[in-house]
């Protein structure tokens, strides 16, 4: 029995990714602390949020590691204040950006990198002072971090009043302090570059960036809702449910959740085996939220033409999806073109059905980033066709 391979997006990698609620949460790139939930916990009503705006809370760190110990923020100047940790990998990747950053505005901004979540006991449960261990990664890094560095301390106060305070849950994690010595943006250091250019220009507005956080972490938490909602009705069978609330999200939207309308037609089509109700909705999507969405459309033509689940095949439905996939890629995706030939294969037109088969392996064989099995597959596929439409 053949099952999609994950190019295809499977069921499994769709539902991850929803219930992960499709990235909304926290950047892509960014590593949660080991101690914390991955997700914030819902403010008490009376607590203040840090946010754009607000007085930079003061910098108070255990130990500085690299760079003349800074005491305090001086009005005047801007900082980054970045929040990292040695077992990060996301962190180690931004770092020599932010190195970059530093130098090109070295005589205006002064970035601090302020180590915390580091492990404080050692594998026998003894407290274990994790500074050495930050001193050597920093020296290993040479001028990759070219700014100054320090260790928060375990629970350390930057902990607390900066990244808890500001609802921060994962690293890197930057916070921009302008010369006013107030919050001026919290983000991703990958986001970095145009903010602090406006900030360092005086050209930012806290006040407006404040605003577009408050609307964010609004959007966020009812996208979580919704996701909890859509995960309860999948896991209770409750086809019709999922599929409204599926369309709920997609309403609210389609960019931010667009795995969605796949899962939720995989879920009614194979799970649920709610097979009208299914190609209701998939029509109704292709129609709107995902006419322009080459993951969905392609996930939904593959999982109509391949999984065995499914009971009733719309190979015309499955057609349309891929042929529309295949345009909005134009024609520069192996995997999508993979599933354009299946389609053709299926309605019987074999020798188109070769055709793109051919252009679908040229493409991922000659791509030195393609997956061994993914070129394997397509070639295996390819065989198979030229094979059986002697």
């Amino acid at each position: 029995m053949k099952t999609s391979p994950l190019w295809k997006t499977s069921a499994a990698a769709l539902l991850a990714a929803c219930v992960g609620l499709c990235g909304l949460v926290g950047a892509a790139s960014a590593q949660a602390t080991p101690t914390t939930p991955t997700t914030p916990a819902a403010a008490e009503p009376e607590t203040k949020i840090l946010t754009s705006g607000d007085l930079a809370p003061e910098l108070k760190v255990a130990t500085w590691v690299k760079g003349t110990p800074i005491e305090k923020l001086e009005k005047g100047r801007v900082y980054v204040i970045e929040f990292w940790a040695t077992w990060c990998g996301p962190c180690k990747t931004s770092m020599p950006h932010l190195s970059e950053l530093a130098r090109k505005y070295k005589d205006q901004v002064t970035v601090i990198a302020v180590s915390i979540w580091e492990d404080t006991k050692d594998r026998s449960g003894n407290p274990h002072d994790p500074t050495p261990e930050i001193r050597e990664f920093v020296e290993k890094m040479g001028d990759k971090m070219d700014f100054h560095v320090a260790y928060g301390g375990p629970e350390g106060p930057m902990e607390a009043t900066w990244m808890r305070a500001a609802n921060r849950n994962g690293i890197p994690s930057s916070f921009i302090v302008d010369r006013e010595g107030r919050i001026a943006w919290i983000g991703h250091p990958l986001k970095l570059d145009d903010t602090l250019e406006q900030v360092v220009k005086g050209q930012f507005d806290p006040r407006a960036e404040a605003d577009r956080a408050a609307k964010q972490a609004e959007f966020e938490r009812k996208g979580r809702e919704m996701a909890a909602r859509f995960r309860a009705a999948r896991q209770g069978g409750r086809a019709k449910e999922m599929l409204d609330i599926a369309r709920e999200m997609m309403a609210t939207d389609s960019r931010a959740f667009q795995t969605m309308a796949g899962n939720a037609f995989i879920a009614a089509i194979v799970n649920m085996k709610q097979t009208d109700m299914a190609y209701e909705f998939a029509r109704e999507m292709f129609a709107g939220p995902i006419k322009d969405n080459p993951l969905d459309l392609n996930a939904i033509a593959w999982t109509i033409l391949d999984d065995p689940g499914v009971t009733r095949r719309d190979l015309d439905l499955a057609m349309d999806m891929a042929k529309r996939a295949v345009e909005i890629t134009e024609s520069k995706d192996g995997a999508i073109l993979d599933t354009y030939a299946r389609a053709y294969w299926e309605k019987g037109d074999k020798a188109r059905a070769v055709e793109l088969q051919q252009q679908a392996y040229d493409l991922v064989r000659n791509d030195p980033n393609a997956p061994a099995e993914l070129v394997r597959q397509l070639k295996d596929t390819l065989d198979k066709f030229k094979r059986e439409s002697k």
